[in-house]
């Protein structure tokens, strides 16, 4: 008891905590973005509007859990958020008006005579965000050598960072087709099944090759993975969902293959922690010597207790309530 009272013991219930923020954060409103992405490569209207309807009710309750992560970082290891946004400035910015386009473009969309305009901003915000937010979690895999660095060395513009925003978008495309099964009704539910087949493969040899990658990025990572038993279990629970997805994916059973995503990225997220770990910006800065002092973090965590409930309760309230099949015949289409 000592020890989750002292600072080392705070500082990993903080990690946690964030940790909790940051995945469900990219459960959910990643899901969000990959409908985004597929609205803007949807040809028919009728459909488009489906896709946006799909949405509606719950993007702005997900990005919820991105305010909670920025505010907890902020006041929780305030040396790691601010050496973080001092070199990655450029693409928190960028990531941040793309969200703001994509809110205010399906906000909008209800009301608009263009729909198509405000389509194509949710399209263009989404797309952005997702490939933004890939550099940016590149960029914490990646690291800031000492700890700073100003935003114009450009640190989150690398062949690493970049790659790991193309995976980004295909993991949130993959998790808006599960999405879109799921909540659709008829042929527009048979065509996402028939691209999230194809996703799917894609996107577990992207992963693949992002976790060789990561690996041997430094002695530690490459450590971690070679010495720890750990990793055969990750790998052969991923084997598994895999199978599970695609063996549900071709029946009705309609929201098993997002359930099955959502785990899968789950269990990769959490592999990519325990890599890290005990660093939260490598190769400085760790959850130890980066944390605030006690008294901040538990007046924090306190608030958090109080806050993450209610957030996870109305997220299941509204999914609850917005569960249902969208059909062709229920949604009015303005052209």
């Amino acid at each position: 008891m000592e020890f989750l009272t002292g600072h080392d013991g705070l500082a990993i219930i903080s990690t946690v905590t964030l940790a909790f923020s940051l995945l469900t954060y990219i459960l959910l409103d990643g899901t969000d973005l990959g409908v985004g992405i597929w609205l803007g490569v949807t040809p028919q209207a009728a459909d488009r509007h489906r896709l946006a309807l799909s949405i509606l009710p719950i993007w702005d309750a997900n990005e919820t859990w991105l305010v909670l992560l920025l505010g907890g970082m902020l006041a929780l290891f305030p040396a790691a958020y601010s050496a973080f946004f001092t070199a990655m400035l450029v693409p928190s910015l960028v990531m941040a008006m793309a969200l703001v386009l994509r809110g205010a473009a399906v906000e909008f969309r209800q009301v608009s005579r263009r729909p198509w305009l405000c389509d194509a901003a949710i399209f263009a915000g989404s797309l952005i965000a997702a490939f933004f937010q890939g550099i940016l979690f590149g960029s914490v895999i990646q690291g800031i050598p000492g700890g700073a660095a100003p935003p114009e060395t450009l640190l989150w513009c690398t062949p690493f960072t970049l790659f790991s925003g193309g995976l980004l978008v295909a993991v949130y495309l993959l998790m808006g087709a599960g999405w879109l099964i799921w909540r659709m009704a008829g042929e527009l539910s048979r065509q996402y099944r028939q691209r999230a087949a194809w996703l799917g493969g894609l996107t577990l040899l992207l992963c693949a090759i992002f976790l060789t990658w990561m690996i041997h990025l430094n002695a530690h990572n490459a450590a971690r993975w070679h010495d720890t038993p750990v990793w055969v279990t990750f790998v052969l629970l991923l084997a598994v969902l895999t199978g599970i997805f695609y063996r549900v994916l071709p029946h009705h059973l309609t929201l098993l293959p997002l359930m099955t995503l959502l785990l899968a990225v789950t269990l990769v997220f959490l592999a990519i922690a325990l890599t890290l770990f005990p660093y939260v910006l490598p190769p400085d800065l760790t959850l130890f010597n980066s944390a605030a002092p006690p008294a901040t973090q538990g007046f924090v965590l306190v608030g958090y207790v109080l806050v993450i409930p209610f957030t996870l309760f109305y997220n299941t309230y509204v999914f609850s309530v917005f569960r249902g099949k969208i059909h062709r015949q229920s949604a009015t289409v303005k052209n």
